[in-house]
């Protein structure tokens, strides 16, 4: 009789803890978009920044995190600290501010596949903060976590955290193939990669004076060559400083609107080209990056 009571009290704890756990789960929710997905406590509201990023803030108080989630292969951290140095000097300029100041003190920290830095701060002048940023070859993640709270569920946070979609490329005569929403192009293989909320980036790391810039604008009409000028005219980027003076050629199967100057990087190439309710915008600046110019125009893809 004792050990019957026994194995029922065992077979009750066993049932607790896979209760305990279902309950657990249960009370995570999932932030999921086309670059990476992560856990957090489904009592957490979440909303958006205006800059893209995801807002997590805890009831009760102040605590909060905010995060984002990049598809790059320029950004990449090895674990070697002295490799790492200047990647995490240039993201820690880059993101202090304001809101957010760093002490200047981090260390490396690896996350499964993920590798990267943890930097410590304070938000608004008062709360204790810290920033975690992870790459894992393909793309960026991060992680600004705000007060006590916050901080404590970094571990589970980047555990969580899953990567997909992006530049899935295969070499093809030294370049790789990008895939939008809704368009496609090659793009050098030697060149890295950064999307942004303003387009795609691609830029050689050995030479960062070299830049080619693509981004997709939706359109109230249908795309035409007739309309292509005015397009590029206005979607010229002000900091160019070149006078946008457009002109048609044909590059490939599209007859492009092109407007061409010298920026202070060097010279540069301003390709419009469009189908249906879409326009695609490819800046190109510094001579090697001209080079590419043509044939990247001529592989778009629009599906």
């Amino acid at each position: 009789m004792k050990r019957f009571l026994t194995i029922l009290c065992v077979l009750a704890l066993v049932a607790a803890c896979c209760l305990f756990s279902a309950s657990a789960e249960e009370d995570l929710a999932i932030y999921q978009d086309a670059v990476y997905s992560f856990r957090y406590s489904s009592s957490w509201k979440r909303g958006t920044a205006s800059d893209g990023s995801v807002v997590l803030e805890i009831p009760g108080g102040s605590d909060g995190v905010l995060t984002f989630g990049i598809v790059t292969d320029l950004i990449h951290f090895t674990g070697d600290e002295e490799a790492d140095a200047p990647g995490i000097e240039n993201l820690l300029a880059q993101y202090g501010g304001k809101s957010l100041s760093f002490t200047g003190e981090y260390e490396l920290v690896r996350f499964d596949d993920l590798q990267g830095f943890r930097a410590f701060g304070t938000w608004g002048g008062k709360q204790e903060a810290r920033m975690i940023c992870v790459t894992d070859g393909g793309h960026m993640v991060a992680f600004v976590l705000i007060g006590e709270r916050a901080i404590a569920e970094e571990t589970a946070l980047l555990e969580s955290v899953i990567t997909f979609g992006g530049a899935e490329a295969a070499a093809q005569n030294g370049y790789k193939l990008w895939q939008g929403s809704g368009y496609s192009f090659l793009y050098p293989e030697r060149y890295g990669s950064v999307e942004q909320s303003t387009g795609i980036v691609f830029m050689d790391a050995s030479r960062k004076d070299q830049i080619i810039m693509v981004r997709a604008y939706p359109l109230d009409s249908d795309y035409t060559d007739a309309l292509a000028p005015s397009i590029a005219s206005a979607r010229l980027p002000k900091s160019t400083h070149v006078e946008a003076t457009p002109e048609m050629e044909q590059v490939g199967g599209w007859n492009a609107a092109v407007i061409r100057g010298d920026t202070a990087s060097g010279s540069m190439a301003f390709y419009v080209v469009g189908q249906g309710r879409t326009a695609l915008a490819l800046l190109f600046i510094g001579d090697d990056a001209l080079g590419y110019a043509t044939d990247i125009v001529a592989s778009v893809v629009f599906e």
